[in-house]
């Protein structure tokens, strides 16, 4: 895959004469374009998968109108259906059944462009938009080739690099010259944090309606308690903070598709990093991004938001808090570290205390107990629910203090009681906050007053301009 990196394209073959008739289409215009050029290549059931709209035209999630449009998860539909036209390929090993198709117009820029890419090889399939640059040609004709050679597939870094060092000869070289490819799997290449960053994108933009949600955000709610007015200058606004951060990353994401899990992501005031945990072989996606205007306080700026592997949100939290109070990197990395465990825990606790069993002869059996024994509120739903919270304090409490135990011996210094409360604070808020998101905008909903209020006889109130339109029943 060739990563956009060319302002102006070249175009191979014949260039196109610039007329007033021919000016560029805006973004709009232009993608109205392709999707009804798209429509008349693949049909229009295709086109309603791709779009994740049914037949009665509802639009589902995971739809490419959603605003980080198409993506490696769902733009398997267009690669499976689009047809493709043989080309040359130079570097195809020289054997029956080795050939290579590419796709272009509406579909091809469509592919490539949810690939973050100028172009995109998908096996020995290559997607791109018409005008491709020679360079960017040969690039992807490499990467084709690689797909059809046979043997365990090399890594990333030496299929890009034998793809570059392709697309920077000075011409193509004749059919059936020899040069050693090794093999690849012949799936694109995409930053491993761009397919956490999208999962993350749609869970944000779901609507939670069951149950465990809103017992999730409520307890969420009550953790981060007034500590969360003390850190953000409006708490109302952190899942909108967390979503920006969230898609700027996967933008930056699909711009360096060729880098590794491990390196550090950086562009544009945003960062990516990959953070380990005490699982072997699980990862979290750590977020910074740097805003323009102040989102704490005391005028922090840089937001970090973590997220597992499944893209729910871990923690969130303005990480320059931590300048504000003498503390420096090290005791961010000890804070993230235990933040996100502290909050997979307190949602593992709850999930587990919504979701367990009823044993209703237990139930009526410690109930007359308690009736005997005079102690009827002993064992009462309130202090079931007293004793979840009590489990969620003491895991926030351990948090807190293995983080400040950790500092203290890191740095080797003693914290002050303000920087010990300050890091309490911190905690109940990196815990807390992201719970809410849970239900928020669902709950938000439904404190809306109702627009229409129908009395028994029919009569129709207009809560908003007060007009009333009489039923047909008796009126009284």
């Amino acid at each position: 895959m060739r990563a956009l990196s060319h302002p102006q394209k070249t175009p191979v073959g014949i260039p196109h004469k610039a007329t007033a008739s021919h000016q560029p289409m805006p973004p709009q215009s232009r993608d109205a374009h392709s999707l009804f050029n798209l429509q008349r290549t693949i049909g229009n059931q295709a086109l309603q998968r791709l779009l994740g709209v049914g037949g009665d035209g509802e639009r589902h999630p995971g739809s490419i109108l959603d605003p980080l449009r198409l993506n490696p998860e769902n733009v398997a539909p267009l690669i499976r259906s689009a047809p493709g036209t043989a080309l040359s390929n130079p570097y195809m090993p020289s054997r029956p059944g080795s050939s290579t198709q590419i796709i272009t117009g509406a579909t091809g820029e469509l592919v490539a462009d949810a690939y973050g890419a100028e172009a995109v090889s998908v096996g020995t399939r290559i997607f791109a938009p018409d005008g491709l640059p020679e360079a960017v040609l040969r690039h992807e004709l490499v990467h084709a080739a690689q797909a059809a050679q046979e043997g365990p597939p090399a890594s990333r870094e030496v299929l890009e690099m034998e793809a570059c060092k392709a697309a920077h000869l000075p011409m193509m070289p004749p059919a059936g010259a020899l040069f050693p490819l090794s093999p690849s799997p012949g799936l694109p290449l995409f930053h491993p944090a761009l397919r956490t960053l999208l999962r993350a994108g749609r869970w944000l933009a779901s609507r939670s309606v069951n149950t465990l949600s809103k017992h999730v955000a409520r307890h969420g709610r009550r953790i981060a308690g007034r500590a969360v007015h003390s850190i953000f200058r409006n708490p109302r606004e952190i899942k909108s903070l967390v979503k920006r951060a969230v898609q700027d990353a996967a933008r930056l994401a699909r711009s360096q598709a060729t880098k590794g899990a491990d390196e550090v992501l950086e562009e544009g005031g945003v960062r990516v990093m990959q953070q380990g945990t005490r699982t072997p072989g699980k990862f979290r996606t750590v977020i910074e991004k740097n805003f323009d205007s102040p989102i704490g306080t005391r005028g922090e700026r840089i937001l970090r938001v973590v997220l597992d592997q499944s893209g729910r949100v871990v923690t969130a939290f303005p990480v320059d808090r931590f300048l504000g109070i003498g503390l420096g990197a090290v005791a961010v990395g000890l804070f993230t570290a235990n933040t996100a465990e502290a909050a997979e825990q307190s949602r593992a606790v709850i999930e587990a205390h919504e979701n367990r069993p009823t044993d209703w002869g237990e139930v009526a059996f410690e109930l007359a107990i308690d009736v005997l024994s005079l102690g009827l509120l002993a064992s009462s739903p309130v202090n079931e629910g007293e004793d979840l919270m009590l489990a969620l304090d003491r895991i926030v409490d351990q948090a807190t203090q293995d983080t400040i135990r950790e500092i203290e011996a890191s740095e080797g210094i003693e914290l002050t009681p303000e920087q010990k409360l300050a890091i309490r604070d911190l905690v109940e808020v990196a815990v807390g906050a992201p719970m809410e998101f849970e239900a928020m905008e669902e709950e938000a909903a439904a404190s809306e007053p109702r627009r229409h209020i129908r009395s028994p006889d029919g009569s129709i109130l207009d809560t908003r301009t007060g007009r009333v339109t009489l039923g047909p029943g008796p009126k009284f």
